[in-house]
């Protein structure tokens, strides 16, 4: 079984290659929301699995609970964020290319998602 450390290790490496590239992008003046994001959504991802990791490894009825509520919540909140990009898509607000459009539906699902967790892990 992989252990919390893990993930923190490998939460760093990904920060680093995060903000290297944040960095850059702000000093060339080409930031990009859609090419940075993704980066910052797996970074995020990894320091809260190592944060959820002792919480939800066990195989027991709280596991199963936290699990369960985390994804139900989790899936209205991606319809929800789905639905507004839809919406501001048609109305052209915003003129966005199918791949970007993946990667910010990637990147804050990912946001999203282990957000909600820890949320819920919080609570219960």
């Amino acid at each position: 079984m992989v252990s919390g450390r893990f993930f923190y290790s490998f939460g760093i490496l990904l920060f680093l290659i995060f903000s290297v590239m944040l960095v850059i992008s702000l000093m060339t003046s080409t930031l990009s929301l859609v090419e940075t994001l993704p980066w910052g959504g797996m970074t995020y991802m990894c320091f809260a699995i190592g944060y959820l990791q002792p919480q939800v490894s066990q195989k027991d009825e709280r596991t199963k609970y936290i699990k369960q509520k985390a994804m139900q919540y989790s899936l209205t909140a991606i319809i929800g964020f789905t639905l507004v990009l839809t919406i501001v898509l048609q109305t052209n607000l915003f003129t966005l290319t199918s791949t970007e459009v993946l990667s910010l539906l990637t990147g804050f699902s990912m946001i999203t998602i282990f957000s909600i967790f820890i949320i819920v892990a919080k609570r219960n």
